[in-house]
């Protein structure tokens, strides 16, 4: 408590707190630290105001406010301290003595102390016991307009009445929620600015001069205005200001109601287009636009008629259609009439003759759409009159031709396709669905890089740039193709040119064929070569080498494959699926294994047959000596990717050897020795 009442003598330290005092609190102020409302101190202006005594300096504001006015007091100590100096003015409702008085007031946050100023700055009539009902009535009635205009749909703002004397325009007190979203502003941004904040190069200068007339007069007002967002995007806005009074009829506030009416213009715009282009259209237009009533009389006939058929549109106007439709052809129009009444839509594809004012007759085909009245009811129709003369003939033709090549692409075995220049599907023929899965719908639309592997785009994309350098059809492209369960087949391709009225190529017309079949059995074919060839070359050196280990060595994988008795003379132990290479190189002896990676090196890179002897440790700790042959198989770059040879236990041998040459290194020696003891016994 200490701690508040030094702080109610230091508030004239705080110039804030001085200027707040000076204009907030003219009939009274009182103070209490955030989350205390237990401690609240009121000025003897209060005290006085509520008709209490010095000693009553601490209250408990619950005993002398109405409920709403208790929760709103609640409700400000609970805002951040920025939100709280940025609140609007507020009311406060005593009660007094039984009575009820009502102030206006407006609050400052302490910063320092984290306390806050509530200061009373104009005080309404009070009412008496008779009268609190009414007045809490009206007060509801507020809160609920002010509800509903915070939060309806359409954009409000409200100004003050004058112009301000500091600012161009009427000061801004409020915009609701809908206008800050019309806008891109904050309110915090928008309150005490003008109207002027929103205008920009495109409003028209004109209409605000209007609006500023209506202002000056104190007369409600709608305009439609261009006005610009926080972002600088225009918009369009519908704006109906109205002038508020007091209750003694002084204007004290403008209300505006605004609308984003930007694409309600924008379709006004494209309307007047759409007529003048509808105009135009029906004008210039080769084909006859005309509109008739229900019973089949002519109301309007484009100037095309009489390039078509002769008669001015004078003439056709309050004529009947059957006046110029040949006889034998009355009833088809007649159903096609009745085919737009029974759908209510717009129908089309109706051929019959017509006769020429100089009396010969034409083909035309006809569309209608109905003309309906308020009610619904058909009143007429709206049509379009084409002559297909010299095309019927043709058409029919066509049509014989286009039968014959969709019989041929539906029944087609190969896939038949259409894509443009960028190389998107714009045709699949059903094919597609059998080979690849998907159905042709799937399929248009999408690139032929969604189905290509990506490892074959490239080819593919070479094989179309061919085309397009050639202007010529070109074929025998291979490449692979994901089927839709996942799989990989294999295509070739032909492809065609298709060119626009300039020449420019425009797509391709093309033919694919499955042929994973055929490389499958090319596969196997390349397979079953190199296996003979491999059996062959093994069965050579088993030949020459008298049935001796075989080991096959790939240089790619380091994969060492040893057949059972290569297997059992440099392993020793159980066989498995897979060796490595290391399992012999671990097993050489230290001495020889540098020299023996070396011959190796040296006849990959000299291409000469692999033939040495060397130590080798068995895992059974017995050193041998094994004589290895090798030859090196080479792709189709010249590179080694294998080495096939065979292995021999030649240890018994190389120990004979070493005996005899033991042996002959004793007689020798021991020949020497007799030798010096003759020559010795000859000298003496």
């Amino acid at each position: 408590m200490e701690g508040l009442q030094r702080l109610f003598h230091k508030f004239s330290s705080d110039p804030k707190a001085v200027n707040f005092y000076l204009e907030n609190t003219t009939f009274g102020l009182f103070y209490f630290q955030r989350g205390d409302l237990q401690k609240v101190f009121a000025d003897k202006k209060l005290l006085h105001l509520l008709k209490l005594g010095s000693a009553h300096m601490s209250l408990d504001l619950n005993e002398y406010l109405d409920t709403a006015s208790a929760k709103q007091i609640h409700k400000l100590a609970e805002l951040p301290g920025e939100e709280v100096n940025a609140a609007h003015d507020f009311p406060l409702r005593w009660i007094i003595n039984g009575s009820s008085q009502k102030s206006r007031c407006r609050v400052l946050w302490l910063e320092s102390d984290d306390v806050l100023l509530v200061g009373l700055y104009d005080i309404l009539p009070s009412t008496s016991n008779t009268g609190m009902l009414e007045a809490k009535r009206q007060e509801d009635e507020l809160r609920l307009f002010e509800s509903v205009i915070k939060n309806t749909k359409d954009a409000v703002l409200i100004t003050k009445a004058d112009e301000s004397n500091e600012l161009p325009g009427w000061e801004i007190l409020f915009a609701n929620n809908a206008f800050c979203e019309m806008t891109g502003y904050s309110r915090e941004e928008i309150v005490g600015q003008t109207p002027k904040m929103f205008q920009g190069e495109k409003t028209d200068r004109a209409i605000l001069d209007k609006v500023r007339k209506s202002l000056e007069l104190w007369e409600p007002c709608e305009y439609d205005l261009i006005n610009y967002k926080k972002n600088g995007e225009e918009f369009w806005v519908n704006m109906s200001i109205t002038p508020l009074t007091d209750e003694n009829g002084w204007y004290t506030h403008w209300i505006a109601i605004e609308r984003d009416i930007t694409e309600a213009k924008k379709s006004e715009h494209l309307l007047a287009r759409s007529e003048r282009q509808h105009r135009q259209l029906v004008d210039n237009s080769n084909d006859i636009i005309y509109s008739i009533t229900a019973e089949g009389i002519f109301t309007f006939a484009s100037p095309a008629w009489i390039k078509l058929l002769g008669h001015t549109t004078e003439e056709v106007v309050g004529t009947s259609f059957t006046d110029y439709v040949y006889p034998d052809d009355i009833p088809v129009c007649a159903a096609f009439l009745q085919k737009v009444v029974e759908t209510g839509e717009r129908q089309e594809g109706v051929e019959y003759r017509v006769k020429h004012k100089e009396g010969h007759l034409v083909w035309h085909t006809s569309s209608a759409t109905p003309i309906n009245d308020e009610s619904g009811k058909i009143i007429g129709y709206d049509g379009l009159a084409r002559d297909i003369t010299e095309t019927k003939e043709a058409k029919e033709l066509l049509a014989a031709s286009e039968k014959q090549y969709r019989q041929l692409v539906d029944n087609s075995n190969d896939i038949i396709y259409s894509i443009t220049a960028e190389g998107i599907f714009t045709f699949a023929s059903p094919a597609w669905i059998k080979l690849l899965g998907h159905s042709p719908e799937e399929v248009i639309g999408t690139s032929f890089t969604d189905y290509v592997y990506p490892d074959d785009i490239p080819a593919c994309a070479a094989f179309l740039q061919k085309v397009v350098e050639s202007g010529e059809r070109q074929g025998g492209v291979e490449y692979r193709v994901k089927h839709k369960e996942g799989h990989l087949v294999w295509h070739t391709s032909s492809a065609t040119p298709i060119n626009d009225d300039s020449g420019k190529i425009i797509g391709y017309d093309g033919l694919a064929r499955d042929i994973t079949q055929s490389k499958e059995m090319q596969h196997q074919l390349v397979e079953a070569k190199d296996q003979a060839e491999e059996s062959e070359q093994r069965l050579q050196l088993a030949v020459d080498s008298g049935q001796l280990g075989i080991w096959d060595w790939n240089l790619k994988t380091r994969i060492f494959t040893l057949d059972d008795q290569a297997y059992a003379l440099i392993a020793g132990k159980k066989r498995t699926k897979e060796n490595t290479v290391d399992i012999w190189f671990e097993n050489l002896h230290p001495e020889d294994k540098e020299r023996v990676v070396k011959e190796v090196e040296d006849s990959l890179r000299s291409k000469t047959e692999y033939n040495t002897i060397y130590r080798f440790i068995h895992p059974n700790g017995k050193q041998l000596h094994l004589h290895a042959h090798g030859i090196i198989i080479r792709n189709e770059e010249d590179k080694a990717v294998r080495m096939i040879g065979i292995a021999q236990d030649v240890t018994d041998e190389k120990i004979e050897q070493i005996e005899l040459l033991t042996a002959a290194k004793s007689e020798v020696e021991e020949s020497e020795k007799r030798l010096k003891l003759a020559s010795k016994a000859a000298k003496s």
